[in-house]
């Protein structure tokens, strides 16, 4: 459950993220920005149904900007680093806390198997598990076989992989 509702000035950053994430991820393939509204959707429904108190601009925030790293990236293992970085320093620039911004770095870094850092606060593991329930949904498995080669089956046991089962 969500512990409070979002302020108006929190509400006006999160627009402007929004803005500033389409815009990236307008060209990209694959982890596109259906995917990242998706993602945040999820993460919602999850922060509503669960008994845990999650701070809902931590957890918007972090959904916005937890794919980042994948834009213009040569190593999309290391996406959750880089797109850590790219956040804190996009938050830097606004009015939103040291903590706060360690925090949604966390999220970003924590939210893939490829960075060997399991998530630990409850709004990492709503995005990590929001961010799985997408990669392995429908919607996930076609945009895994764009562009991929090999038999469905060998497309399924590296999307199972990536999603670290």
């Amino acid at each position: 459950m969500f512990e409070r509702k979002l302020t108006r000035k929190e509400v006006e950053l999160i627009k402007e993220i929004e803005a500033f994430i389409k815009d990236k991820h307008s060209q990209a393939q694959g982890h596109d920005y259906s995917h990242v509204l998706q993602v945040t959707r999820y993460a919602v429904q999850i922060a509503e149904i669960i008994p845990d108190e999650v701070n809902p601009f931590i957890l918007i925030c972090g959904a916005l900007f937890h794919d980042i790293g994948l834009i213009d990236t040569i190593n999309e293992v290391l996406h959750g680093l880089s797109g850590a970085t790219i956040a804190n320093e996009y938050l830097e620039s606004t009015w939103v806390s040291a903590d706060v911004r360690k925090k949604i770095s966390r999220i970003i870094t924590r939210h893939t198997p490829t960075s060997m850092i399991p998530p630990r606060s409850i709004e990492e593991k709503i995005i990590h598990d929001a961010d799985a329930l997408d990669r392995l949904g429908v919607m996930g498995m076609i945009r895994g076989i764009m562009g991929k080669s090999g038999s469905i089956e060998d497309i399924l046991t590296d999307r199972d992989a990536k999603a670290g089962g």
